[in-house]
Formats: structure tokens, sequence, C-alpha cells
């Protein structure tokens, strides 16, 4: 309802990309906005700015050898990432 009327509420650790006749034109930071749509505006999509983790299986085997033969050594890797918003000079924007 709020977008018919052209209002946009963008969460907290979200932002918004805007596009006016499918060209890129701002980057909507958390809050209050106006987009009329009417005049071409839209909204490509959303990117969420919080940390995130991913978890990394490993199996790993050793050699044969005289002392351990065949070991199996099973790991999990935690991986924390946030992905950033870049911003080139030409007007594009693209997720990292």
């Amino acid at each position: 309802m709020g977008l018919a009327l052209g209002c946009l509420q963008v969460e907290q650790s979200t932002v918004a990309i805007k596009e006016v006749f499918g060209k890129y034109d701002d980057v909507l930071e958390p809050g209050f906005h106006c987009v009329p749509w009417f005049f071409g505006t839209q909204i490509a999509g959303y990117l969420s700015l919080r940390v995130q983790q991913l978890d990394v299986h490993c199996e790993t085997k050793t050699k044969v050898s005289s002392q351990l033969p065949n070991c199996v050594n099973n790991t999990v890797n935690l991986i924390s990432f946030r992905r950033c918003l870049v911003l080139e000079f030409n007007g594009n924007a693209s997720a990292m």
C-alpha cells in the first residue's frame, strides 16, 4: 500500500537500490523515502548489510605412512562476512 502512494520504508541494516526508467539512480539508506513510481522511479532490490556466517566443512586425508595409515581429518571452518556496496564513478552499483 505504501509503495502505491509513493512511500517506502527501508529497514535497519538494509539499503535499497533505486532506479529511474531502469537505470541506476541512488542508494536509499534506512528510513522513510518518497519514491514517485509515476515518474519512472522503482526499487530494483534490497541489500542486507548484516554480518553473515558461512559454515565450510572440510575433509582431508593423509598420505599412507608407516606410522599413521589413512587418517581422515574433519574440520568445520566458520567464515563471517558482510556484503558492501561499491559505487563506481560511471553510476553503476555492484554488490561484493
